[in-house]
């Protein structure tokens, strides 16, 4: 039983050897055919636009966004469920270099003009189409940010309206951060399907599964 036990790892080491080198392979290829260099440089712009839409909320709730302006994460009024969500927005809005916490209050080091949001917005359409389905996203849930820290939104509405998926699937099949993904993953399953016997029974567990985005990649290689 050992030797048999011994036997059984040494062929799924040498298993998992063989698809790494197969989904590198395919990685190095997805990059360069998915232009990832550009989608990165859009992702930035994607984050710039964050900080815009974080300030934005705290203008929303009252908070001058302008340097020197003092303020208290209270004056956000988010209800109890949020506070995770606000102590985050305050990291952020730190860790960029806008603000430094004191106690109980913070104080703008730079001036935030939310005005660039829809210059942003047209920019980043304009040249980065790669991130399309992210800029959906981050414009749909940014301007409900407030609302949604106040408990006046549902966030799950936002991504999911009236149980709706198509945005996100979007964002899940056709965004050059996924897709490439999705693609590899097909290609080592199609490696492993190729070398078992043809009456084999194989099943897949997807954890996390939520559009099925990535299930759907590999349904038309998987035998009947």
């Amino acid at each position: 039983q050992a030797n048999r036990a011994n036997e059984i790892v040494s062929g799924i080491n040498s298993g998992i050897k063989n698809l790494k080198s197969v989904s590198d392979k395919l990685f190095s290829e997805l990059i360069k055919e998915n232009n990832l260099a550009q989608y990165r440089k859009g992702i930035e712009e994607l984050d710039y636009l964050s900080l815009l839409y974080i300030a934005q909320a705290y203008v929303k709730s009252g908070i001058k966004t302008e340097k020197g302006n003092v303020f208290s994460v209270n004056d956000l009024k988010a209800v109890n469920q949020r506070k995770k969500l606000t102590d985050r927005l305050q990291e952020i809005l730190s860790e960029k270099g806008l603000v430094k916490n004191s106690g109980d209050k913070t104080e703008f080091t730079e001036s935030v003009n939310t005005n660039d949001i829809e210059k942003t917005i047209i920019k980043i359409r304009d040249r980065f189409p790669e991130v399309k389905a992210e800029l959906n996203l981050l414009t749909i849930c940014g301007d409900k940010l407030s609302e949604v820290i106040q408990g006046k939104a549902d966030p799950l509405q936002l991504l999911f309206p009236a149980g709706d998926l198509s945005q996100t699937t979007e964002l899940y099949r056709s965004s050059p951060g996924f897709s490439p993904m999705n693609i590899a993953l097909k290609g080592v399953i199609k490696k492993i399907v190729s070398e078992l016997p043809s009456d084999r029974k194989i099943r897949i567990l997807e954890l996390g599964a939520g559009t099925g985005s990535t299930s759907s990649f590999l349904f038309d290689i998987l035998p009947k």
